[in-house]
Formats: structure tokens, sequence, C-alpha cells
């Protein structure tokens, strides 16, 4: 990929910027549910089961007990990796990556 997606300064700046990207991992969400069908995302769950199935049941369960209060209680270094792994794993062939015929950087983070 020519151009790189979106990187964090670091884990708080990942924390207070990085939107919905969690809902990568829940499956009881319907946006999350969209977002395990990308392309990116099934490129992780090769590369990476055991990070997936360990986001996914910590977030399923937060989902569970505080559906409206879990932002401060996720995993957020795991997500943080989970991230940094992704965009390595985005192509620009992947649909709706490419923007005017750029990358969109946020694209992991909308």
């Amino acid at each position: 990929m020519k151009e790189k997606l979106f990187q964090f300064k670091d884990l708080e700046d990942f924390k207070k910027n990085s939107n919905n990207f969690f809902l990568f991992f829940t499956e009881k969400s319907w946006v999350g549910k969209i977002y395990r069908q990308t392309k990116v995302f099934e490129r992780l769950v090769v590369k990476e089961p055991e990070l997936v199935n360990e986001l996914t049941n910590a977030i399923d369960g937060i989902l569970k007990e505080q559906p409206h209060t879990f932002s401060p209680i996720l995993p957020w270094k795991k997500l943080y990796e989970a991230y940094n792994i992704m965009c390595e794993l985005v192509q620009e062939t992947d649909p709706n990556v490419m923007i005017n015929n750029k990358i969109d950087s946020r694209y992991l983070c909308r």
C-alpha cells in the first residue's frame, strides 16, 4: 500500500480518537456484523485468530454487562495492537478504502 492509514501518536491518542474501531470485535451489534465482513477483518482472523477471539469475547462481555457505559473499560492495549496490525492488512483494492482516488486514512475508525 502506497499511502498509510492514520497512525495514532500513542495509546492515549488511540483511546480518544479511535471512534467505532472496537465494533470490529463484537457480534452483538449490527455495525459489528458489517465490520466483520470486511476484507481487512477476514485477513486479521487468518493472521491473528487468538487476538480476534480474545477481543470479541471481552467486548461482547462488556456490551452484555454495560451496554451504555463501556468505553472506560474496553481492552485498550489489545485494541491498539489490533489496529496497528490491521493498518498493515488493508489493501487499496478493498471496497470503500479509496475516496477520491486516495486512501481514506480513517478507514478503520469511521
